[in-house]
């Protein structure tokens, strides 16, 4: 989920900014959830830290880890 809101903020950034915005913005506001309020935090920021580690190596297709 992390992983393709990336490449969706990223592919729309020039033609709708600001709803790239959004959902950098609203990824952000779920890393604030999952740390305030979610009971397995770990896994859920870890699945989170890997979807956007494939973001950065542009690795897309189905996750080896699921």
């Amino acid at each position: 989920m992390t992983r393709n809101a990336l490449f969706v903020a990223r592919d729309f950034l020039f033609d709708y900014p600001n709803f790239s915005l959004w959902i950098i913005r609203s990824l952000l506001v779920d890393v604030a959830k999952i740390v305030l309020a979610e009971d397995d935090k770990l896994r859920k920021l870890c699945s989170m830290a890997r979807g956007f580690k494939d973001f950065v190596l542009n690795r897309t297709g189905k996750a080896p880890f699921l």
